[in-house]
């Protein structure tokens, strides 16, 4: 096996506790080449410089979202092991139809909702439209109402004056227009 690192030695070369390179392994295992597992987990030599990236970025007051994105940008995410891919898989195969009836559960929880919220809107806007409805034949009824009574007026206005032309008038009248005339005794 070719030259492997502790943690120990990468806390050594980069002159930080052993405890901070736990926490970092724990933080950002994703981008640390590892090899074994347990107390046999090494890092390969590659790591040095992600254990660095990682202090450095820190040290400069950097956020943990800093440190993902500089290591995202500068070294690919490591590889899981052999053995951690073979125990993946032998549980994906073992629980497939589980894990296929939990995705589709939740995509009918997320349709039910989705639905009941749909059906509110329509309740809602069911009823702004009855209402709405409701005000135009009130507003159909109030012009229907006012232009009979606009008509009655206008007829019988029509009335009155054609009863005064009908009627004959004198030719002070006439001449005068509506005044009468008083006479004096």
């Amino acid at each position: 096996m070719a030259h492997v690192l502790t943690n120990a030695d990468i806390a050594r070369q980069l002159d930080l506790p052993e405890s901070t390179i736990r926490y970092y392994r724990d933080r950002f295992e994703a981008f640390l080449p590892i090899v074994g597992e347990g107390r046999q987990r090494r890092y390969r030599p590659e790591a040095l410089e992600v254990f660095r990236v990682i202090a450095e970025t820190l040290r400069s007051n950097g956020t943990a979202s800093d440190v993902e994105s500089a290591l995202s940008r500068m070294f690919p995410r490591a590889m899981p092991s052999d053995r951690e891919s073979q125990q993946q898989d032998a549980v994906a195969q073992q629980q497939p139809s589980l894990q296929l009836s939990e995705q589709l559960a939740v995509v009918l929880r997320q349709q039910y909702e989705a639905i009941g919220h749909q059906s509110a809107a329509i309740e809602t806007l069911t009823q702004e439209v009855a209402e709405l409805r409701r005000q135009l034949a009130a507003r159909d009824e109030t012009r229907e109402q006012r232009a009979e009574e606009r008509d009655q007026a206008l007829v019988a206005a029509m009335r009155r004056l054609m009863e005064e032309r009908s009627q004959p008038q004198s030719f002070w009248q006439r001449v005068f227009g509506k005044r009468t005339v008083q006479k004096t005794s």
